[in-house]
C-alpha cells in the first residue's frame, strides 16, 4: 500500500517517520515511501504521509500521477465497485471525456450497461446525474479519486480523457484581492486562507493571495490580508529584503568569514583596502592592527599570521611608557630605593563572540532548518515530549501540525516565528 512504509496495514505517523529516515539516508528507501512518484524518498514523501494518516489528503498512485502528467491535467482514478448476487462478474465500463462546464472543468462519465447491469451511484466528489451518467469537478494537476457503484456488470474498464485549454498565467493586479474583485475585503481573507488548506480551492489569484510575498498562500498572508482590512496595515505581496546581522569580530583575519584564516583573507583584506564596495568582508575580522580601518597595512599582517611569523588579534597595541629612570643617591642623604620598572602590559584577549540565538524550529541546533530538525520534532511529538524550538506553533505542544510547519519551512527555507522563547 503507498504509503504504509512498515507493512501494518495501514497508514500512520510512524510510517512518516520512517519515511523521514529514508529521506536523511538513516534506513534503505522503500517504493512504498515513494508518494510523490519522483523515484527517490525526500522530506515532501514524509510530509505527504504524515497529512494522509490525519486524512488532510489522499495518497494516489504513481501509475494515475504519471497518467495525469501526460495529459496535463488532473485524472480520475475511478474505483469500479461490483455489487448484488453475481459477484463473479468482471469489472464495469466507465467512458470519460473532459469537458468545459461554464467556468470550470468537468469529467464526464457514462456506464456502459450493456448487456445487463444497473448503476447504483458513486462517492464524493463524484455526481449522479442521471440512470447512467455521472460527473465529477475537474481540477488543474490534482488527480482525484471516486468511486463508481455498480451491479451485475460484464463489461471491462475504460477511462479516456482529453486535454482542455491551459488558463491564461495569473498575474499580480492588487495585493489582497484573492477573488480579483477589484477590493481588498474580508472575503478575500477568507478566501486565502481556504487556499492555503486546499489548494484546489478555486476563483483564487494566489500571486494577489501572497500577501507576504514568500511565493506561497499560508495562513500566515490570511492574517496579513484580514489586519489590511480592519487596521490598514499596508501589504505588497513583495517579500522584505533581509536585514543582514551586525557584523562583530569572530577571528581575527577571517576577513571572509570562513571559519579560518588563509591567503585568500589577505587578498580579499588588500582588494576590501582599494574599494570599500567589496562585497563578502568583514572588516572587524580584517583589521588585524586594530586601527579601526583596513589598508594594506591589515592584508600584509594576516599574509604574515599565516606564515605563521606574527600573531595578529585585531586590538590596538597598548603603549608601553619609556623606562623609569633612577634619581643618583646622594652621600649626605639617606638612600633612595630604587624605582621597578613598570610591567609590561598583556595584550587584551578579544571577548568571545555572543552565542547566535535559537531558530525557531531549528532543532538539532545546526543553525539552519531541514528535514532532520522535522525528524527530530516527530520523535518529541510521538514520546510525548516537550520543546520550545519544536512547538513552532506556540500553542504549549509539539504535535504533527509543528512537524508539518517545520517540514514546509525547511522545504521553502522561510522562517518560522511561533515559538515561544
Amino acid at each position: 500500500m503507498l504509503g504504509d512504509v512498515n507493512g501494518d496495514g495501514r497508514v500512520t505517523a510512524a510510517d512518516a517517520l520512517a519515511a523521514l529516515k529514508m529521506s536523511v539516508h538513516q534506513i534503505a528507501s522503500t517504493t512504498a515511501a515513494d508518494v510523490n512518484c519522483d523515484n527517490k524518498v525526500v522530506a515532501s514523501d514524509a510530509l505527504a504521509i504524515l497529512q494522509a494518516s490525519v486524512g488532510a489528503r489522499k495518497l494516489i498512485s504513481c501509475e494515475v500521477v504519471q497518467k495525469a502528467a501526460e495529459n496535463n491535467y488532473g485524472f480520475m482514478d475511478i474505483q469500479v465497485l461490483t455489487g448484488g448476487a453475481s459477484t463473479t462478474a468482471e469489472l464495469g465500463v466507465v467512458d470519460m471525456t473532459l469537458a468545459q462546464s461554464g467556468s470550470s472543468y468537468v469529467y464526464s462519465g457514462t456506464v456502459n450497461l450493456t448487456p445487463k447491469g444497473s448503476f447504483i451511484g458513486c462517492s464524493a466528489p463524484c455526481i449522479q446525474t442521471s440512470a447512467t451518467t455521472f460527473t465529477v469537478p475537474a481540477q488543474m494537476g490534482v488527480a482525484q479519486t471516486a468511486s463508481i457503484y455498480l451491479k451485475d456488470i460484464t463489461k471491462s474498464f475504460n477511462v479516456s480523457t482529453t486535454t482542455p485549454p491551459v488558463p491564461p498565467p495569473q498575474k499580480l493586479t492588487l495585493c489582497g484581492d484573492a477573488d480579483s474583485s477589484g477590493a481588498v475585503t474580508a472575503a478575500d481573507s477568507d478566501l486565502a486562507l481556504k487556499y492555503a488548506v486546499n489548494k484546489a480551492t478555486p476563483g483564487v489569484n494566489a500571486l494577489n493571495a501572497d500577501a507576504n510575498g514568500d511565493g506561497a498562500v499560508t495562513a500566515a498572508d490570511a492574517l496579513l490580508i484580514q489586519k489590511a482590512v480592519t487596521s490598514g496595515t499596508k501589504i505588497t505581496c513583495t517579500k522584505a529584503a533581509a536585514v543582514p546581522p551586525p557584523q562583530t569580530l569572530t577571528l581575527c583575519g577571517d576577513t571572509d568569514s570562513s571559519g579560518s584564516v588563509t591567503t585568500a583573507d589577505s587578498d580579499l583584506a588588500l582588494k576590501y583596502a582599494v574599494n570599500k564596495a567589496t562585497p563578502g568582508v568583514n572588516p572587524f575580522n580584517a583589521d588585524a592592527n586594530g586601527d579601526g580601518r583596513v589598508t594594506a597595512t591589515d592584508a600584509l599582517l594576516i599574509q604574515k599570521a599565516v606564515a605563521g611569523s606574527t600573531i595578529i588579534t585585531c586590538t590596538k597595541p597598548m603603549v608601553v611608557p619609556p623606562p623609569a629612570t633612577t634619581t643618583p643617591v646622594i652621600p649626605s642623604q639617606p638612600p633612595i630605593a630604587p624605582i621597578q620598572p613598570t610591567p609590561t602590559p598583556t595584550q587584551p584577549v578579544p571577548p568571545p563572540p555572543p552565542p547566535a540565538p535559537k531558530m525557531c524550529g531549528d532543532v538539532n541546533n545546526s543553525g539552519t532548518l531541514t528535514s532532520a530538525d522535522a525528524l527530530a520534532a516527530l520523535k518529541i511529538a510521538t514520546s510525548g515530549g516537550t520543546s520550545a524550538v519544536a512547538d513552532v506553533n506556540g500553542d504549549g505542544a509539539v504535535t504533527g501540525a509543528d512537524v508539518d510547519l517545520i517540514l514546509k519551512a525547511a522545504t521553502a527555507q522561510t522562517a518560522l516565528t511561533g515559538c515561544k522563547f
